[in-house]
């Protein structure tokens, strides 16, 4: 019987246990690159887990702000076609009502405003697709002093203020139309209507824009910038309303007429009948003696018959002895009545008539009365007070010494329509009275006519209340 040892003989034990070793060797080593891989995998997956998450924290914030600007743009496309508009922007010193509506007055007003909404809705209606929505706005720029004295010179109204119960009525029977009285001065209608210009036409509601600036080729600068830009162009539309300049058809615009509310032509120089002496501006120096030296004018009545025959040298007494002519002549000379006036500087700026000096009684009077209780300027110097409830004193008036100091006061106050004033019952002040007497303004801004210091006052001419003016030489 073999022994125990006997049966391990024929065994390479330490081959095997060698090979048991590479074995787990080589184990080891799997799981050592499988615990490698693993964590590679582990991290990348990581990796992406925060990506994911980044996306879709993105994601979110990107809906958001989609859904954001997708209600901003809905918002702004429905701002966009809520309440659309054409304007209409006119030169109201070029462009001049109908004779007939200017007659009418506050009636006249009312009238050309609504041929003027109807003349605008037809025409946009007839060119544009959906403008019946659309609203009309009207913006006229215009000096209605000026124009009222130039229309009551010519016949046209009866008195220069008639024009603005013309421009409170225009304005008045539709919301969105005004007449804007711009004052004196030539580039103040133009700078207005070239601003307004400016600014609407980039807006979007504004759908159409009609231009009625045609008489004036100051305007064209501004309007040839928009011949080539196609958009543009498409809302513009210029309005004729007398002789339009050349340069405003080359800029290719659609022109429109509006007869039924503008003049086809422009104001005349003088009342239709009339020769060439004008009625409005300027009357010889010969006219203009009894306003400056307060003579009485010999009166002469000649009959139409006898002035337009120049052949006629015959007297009034011969006139009268041959029978030719019955005619009743009043030899006397009648009272002189001196017009009232308003000095106006070169720029049509008011400037103050100059006072008589005042004696030092009557303003030492005017002085203490007024620190116990001012008196009425109205009342005195115009005869009328026309507050009823007026806190001044009223009384008999004063005499004309204390009037003359109580004017010389009233002036130091500024009046509040400044130089563009044309009451002639205003004794409010409408220059510095430390320039006028030409030793300069001792409060700098602090004065109460700081707005007006710098003009010019030197008197260039005289406005007379019947609306003519008389050129001081």
């Amino acid at each position: 019987m073999p022994g125990l040892l006997d049966v391990f003989d024929g065994l390479d034990l330490n081959g095997q246990l060698d090979r048991f070793r590479q074995s787990d060797a080589e184990r080891q080593s799997l799981v050592e690159n499988i615990v490698k891989q693993y964590e590679k995998l582990q991290y990348k997956y990581l990796e992406k887990c925060n990506d994911y998450d980044n996306e879709v924290q993105s994601r979110r914030l990107w809906q958001t702000q989609y859904e954001t600007a997708r209600r901003e743009k809905l918002h702004a496309e429905n701002g966009i076609d809520s309440n659309p508009f054409v304007l209409a922007l006119i030169d109201g010193d070029g462009a001049i009502f109908q004779d007939a509506l200017l007659k009418e007055g506050r009636d006249g007003g009312a009238d050309a405003a609504h041929r003027l909404l109807t003349e605008i809705k037809q025409y946009v209606q007839a060119n544009f697709e959906n403008a019946g929505a659309w609203s009309v706005m009207v913006q006229v720029y215009t000096n209605l002093e000026g124009l009222g004295r130039k229309l009551f010179s010519l016949g046209m109204i009866s008195s220069p203020t008639e024009i603005h119960a013309f421009s409170r009525a225009f304005s008045l029977n539709q919301p969105l139309f005004s007449i804007i009285d711009v004052g004196f001065g030539k580039e103040r209608a133009d700078h207005k209507l070239k601003e307004f210009f400016r600014f609407f036409v980039q807006n979007v509601q504004c759908k159409h824009i009609i231009f009625g600036g045609t008489h004036d080729n100051g305007y064209l600068p501004n309007l040839d910038p928009y011949k080539k830009d196609t958009l543009a162009a498409k809302r513009i539309t210029l309005l004729q309303s007398a002789a339009i300049q050349p340069g405003f058809r080359e800029l290719g615009f659609p022109i429109v007429r509006f007869d039924s509310v503008f003049r086809p032509t422009d104001l005349p120089e003088r009342p239709s009948g009339v020769s060439a002496s004008p009625v409005y501006g300027v009357t010889s120096a010969m006219e203009r003696q009894p306003s400056h030296s307060g003579s009485t004018p010999t009166p002469m009545s000649v009959t139409p018959s006898l002035a337009g025959d120049s052949k006629n040298k015959s007297s009034w007494a011969t006139v009268g002895k041959n029978g030719a002519v019955e005619k009743s002549i009043n030899i006397a000379s009648p009272k002189f009545v001196p017009r009232r006036t308003i000095l106006l500087n070169s720029m049509d700026e008011r400037v103050d008539a100059p006072l008589a000096k005042a004696e030092r009684p009557a303003i030492d009077y005017v002085n203490e009365q007024t620190k116990i209780n001012k008196f009425c300027n109205e009342h005195h110097l115009t005869g009328e007070c026309r507050s009823q409830y007026c806190p001044y004193v009223h009384g008999q008036r004063l005499g004309p010494t204390e009037q003359l100091a109580l004017r010389w006061k009233a002036r130091q106050r500024s009046c509040q329509l400044g130089n563009a004033c044309r009451s002639f019952d205003c004794f409010w002040g409408h220059q510095c009275q430390g320039e006028n007497l030409g030793y300069g303004c001792l409060y700098g801004n602090g004065c109460h006519f700081a707005r007006m210091h710098g003009k010019d006052l030197h008197a260039a001419m005289k406005y007379f209340e019947d609306g003519t003016i008389d050129v001081i030489h």
